[in-house]
């Protein structure tokens, strides 16, 4: 979901609870959600990352075997909402969303309150919502691609970036935290960070996918 550009906070060591939250919560969604509890019980989620610009967001480092074997690249990322756990220190449901991508547990979202202690055992879940994301920005260069070129790439993958006052199209990002990136006119960029570079490719796109 979040690119390179980011800027991220230091904290990493995982809290006692925010494991057991997410599995509480995906044994709860039920049999839709299955593999996201299979997952999370194996120990795919290691740490946790935070973002200056998304303060009440937290995203997981994984661990990479298991990344692997559960990823899917070509499913596309969506938000489960309408999410509530009680805070036994403020005595109130507090809201909270999952964000998951490529068959993968992703992170989430919640405002958390000073001292927060949450009861795991009261997680709600009646209100839950899927919502999916990535297809408007996705749909502003759908016109571009072949039907072939649609059908290898993840539209939730697909946000606008811009950099010096040009807008490319994030299409995939690589192992080492660079990514492909596309402009309206369909030339292909590599996009890298350290050093940052922008350099244009001759190769068919069909060739990164």
């Amino acid at each position: 979901m979040f690119n390179l550009f980011f800027k991220k906070k230091s904290r990493s060591q995982l809290n006692d609870w925010e494991v057991d939250l997410m599995l509480n919560t995906f044994k709860l969604l039920g049999r839709d959600y299955e593999k996201f509890e299979e997952q999370i019980t194996r120990g795919i989620i290691k740490s946790v990352r935070l973002y200056k610009q998304f303060p009440d967001y937290l995203s997981f480092g994984l661990n990479v075997k298991l990344l692997n074997e559960y990823e899917k690249k070509l499913e596309n990322y969506f938000e489960i909402g309408g999410l509530s756990v009680f805070d036994i220190t403020s005595k109130s449901f507090i809201p909270f969303s999952v964000e998951c991508d490529n068959g993968l547990i992703f992170g989430y979202t919640m405002l958390t309150p000073k001292n927060f202690m949450p009861d795991l055992n009261k997680i709600n879940v009646t209100n839950q919502i899927k919502i999916l994301k990535g297809e408007d920005e996705f749909n502003k260069i759908k016109h571009i691609f072949t039907n072939e070129e649609i059908s290898k790439i993840n539209k939730s993958d697909v946000y606008e970036v811009i950099l010096d006052n040009k807008t490319y199209y994030h299409i995939k990002d690589f192992e080492d935290g660079d990514f492909l990136g596309i402009d309206i006119n369909k030339n292909i960029y590599i996009i890298n960070h350290d050093p940052y570079e922008v350099i244009l490719q001759k190769n068919s796109f069909l060739s990164y996918l």
